[in-house]
């Protein structure tokens, strides 16, 4: 029997803390706009922190919100109550405390922004980690909490130029939960063994976890296999909808220190990809010599990973896992037929 498919749930009373970030991903029928509004920067560190060369990068423009925006903002989510820089006030989510703290948009070339939005939730645990895994399913899609779709929407309107209120778009969603349980590592690693298929649930949206037949479960958990092998103090899976962490609370010991945010940033290169590539041809990306050079080098990120990712394996499984899940080689393969 595969350990993460044990049948002997233990009750455990717990606080669970968790780290959220929801990607956005829309390609702009406008002229990006900045001004007052967004402080801008090339954003080289994306790939820089990767050791990716400049020759497969693809830097966006970073934007980052200005005090006048954040108090713009906040004024509409919050019934007239401003602030002017972050964290935002909480936001109730049926029992779960939910805190915005960052915020940044990423302007890529042929202007597709991939938005971010990064929160810190609290929920008091039941006693049941099944009945919590469950509850958080309330977080995985930004467009079920109203104060994050609307807050996506009123960035979007404001880097397009489209005025002061949100206009609902049809924007492209992956989430990043980070889910830390305070539990010492040899306690997780039960935890885990237990409730692999509740964090399957979490992950693919199902809140009916004892639904699931078990060639699913299998077949999630070997398609992130390569994901696992380095560490036994964290748990991450991922398909093409997002990415769930688990790990347990305080020192963490494993060898993935920062898997949440390279992870998260690794997403936003993929949407960006994943973007570029459908559109590739149509009207919304312009089949210029720019484009055809995005092309030339996302197709070695696709086909060549290891090329890419020379200095680090975790990064290139990553990456390959991402890929796989949002099906990159089929649209890569269409995009250079349509060249």
């Amino acid at each position: 029997m595969d350990p993460l498919l044990g049948s002997n749930p233990r009750r455990v009373t717990m606080s669970i803390e968790v780290k959220m970030d929801w990607l956005a991903t829309l390609g702009l029928d406008t002229e990006p706009q900045c001004g007052k509004l967004f402080n801008s920067s090339v954003h080289q560190r994306l790939f820089g922190q990767f050791d990716i060369r400049d020759e497969f990068a693809v830097a966006p423009v970073r934007y980052l919100l200005t005090a006048g925006t954040h108090e713009w903002a906040t004024r509409r989510l919050f019934d007239g109550h401003t602030c002017r820089r972050l964290p935002y006030p909480r936001i109730s989510i049926q029992g779960i405390d939910l805190e915005v703290c960052d915020i940044t948009i990423s302007l890529f070339p042929t202007d597709i922004a991939v938005a971010r939005i990064s929160a810190k939730a609290h929920l008091v645990g039941s006693g049941e980690l099944e009945r919590d895994l469950a509850a958080l399913q309330r977080l995985r899609a930004s467009k079920d909490i109203p104060e994050i779709r609307t807050l996506f929407d009123l960035l979007f309107a404001r880097l397009a130029g489209l005025g002061a209120q949100p206009v609902r778009r049809n924007y492209k969603g992956f989430f990043i939960g980070e889910i830390q349980i305070p539990n010492h590592s040899d306690v997780f690693t039960r935890l885990v063994e237990d409730h692999g298929r509740d964090v399957v649930a979490l992950l693919i949206g199902t809140s009916e976890p004892s639904s699931l037949q078990q060639d699913l479960i299998q077949r999630v958990l070997a398609s992130n296999e390569d994901l696992n092998t380095k560490s036994k103090d964290d748990l991450m899976l991922l398909n093409r909808k997002g990415a769930i962490i688990l790990r347990p609370a305080g020192h963490y010991r494993g060898p993935h220190a920062h898997r949440l945010s390279r992870t998260r940033d690794l997403a936003v290169i993929n949407q960006f990809a994943l973007k570029f590539l459908s559109d590739y041809g149509a009207s919304a990306v312009r089949v210029d010599h720019s484009s055809a050079t995005i092309l030339s080098k996302l197709t070695k990120w696709v086909d060549q990973p290891e090329l890419i990712f020379y200095s680090s394996v975790s990064q290139t499984n990553v990456w390959k896992t991402l890929s796989r899940a949002t099906l990159l080689h089929n649209f890569v393969d269409a995009a250079n037929s349509a060249r």
